[in-house]
């Protein structure tokens, strides 16, 4: 059996204590480094959750907007009906009458008639019936101006377009890919207008747009009156 002295046994337990507080402080610090890095995690994934909240909500957003744009297009649909079976039978004598269809005498824009005509079903029956009027030298000068522009800012998605103009209305229809970016603002600038359009689908859920160009002196003087 081993003696040891009192000076020995000392050193001993001094050791021991040691390696106690070294395996103890070990054992603090990964706890410690652990629940950095859980908190860490733990924030990293509460940021995710709140940009996809970001995300879905600006998605439901655009949503309304596009619902609440196209409402009231329906209720002028469901209000002009009787106009447009109208507009879609009638046949005109003169580009005059083409004119005063949608323009009164002081030059104010009939407001039933222009909606009428660019929401009807059958607008290419309206538009046919536009071209049977009879031709004038402005028209056939504003159907030029209009085809030259056309092919100037023409894009690739855009096609199947018709038009036609008599007195003071060009009106037009083409199809294009629901995000184009075809500028039909530019293409008014081929004289002096006002431009009213309408997108929507057509039977076989392309995307149409319908336009009317009403000639006027002064683009930024529109004034609507009944009718």
């Amino acid at each position: 059996m081993v003696k040891l002295n009192g000076f020995t046994v000392l050193i001993l337990i001094a050791i021991s204590s040691l390696i106690t507080y070294l395996v103890t402080s070990s054992s603090n610090n990964s706890e410690v480094t652990a629940t950095v890095i859980e908190s860490q995690v733990n924030s990293d994934s509460n940021k995710e959750v709140i940009s996809a909240n970001n995300k879905d909500t600006h998605q439901s957003t655009i949503q309304v907007k596009q619902l609440a744009s196209s409402d009231p297009e329906g209720n002028k649909v469901s209000e002009e009906q009787g106009q447009q079976t109208n507009l879609a039978d009638r046949h005109f004598s003169s580009s005059e009458s083409v004119t005063n269809l949608f323009i009164t005498d002081n030059e104010q824009i009939k407001q039933q008639s222009v909606f009428g005509a660019i929401t009807i079903p059958e607008f290419h029956d309206f538009l046919n019936n536009v071209r049977g009027a009879e031709e004038t030298d402005n028209s056939i000068e504003r159907e030029v101006k209009l085809l030259e522009m056309l092919n100037q800012i023409r894009t690739n998605d855009v096609y199947a377009e018709d038009f036609a103009c008599r007195g003071k209305v060009c009106a037009m229809s083409f199809h294009h890919e629901a995000n184009s970016d075809f500028d039909l603002d530019k293409l008014s600038t081929f004289d002096e207008n006002y431009l009213f359009t309408n997108t929507s689908k057509d039977e076989s859920g392309s995307t149409v747009t319908r336009v009317l160009f009403i000639q006027t002196d002064n683009p930024s003087q529109l004034v609507f009156t009944n009718g």
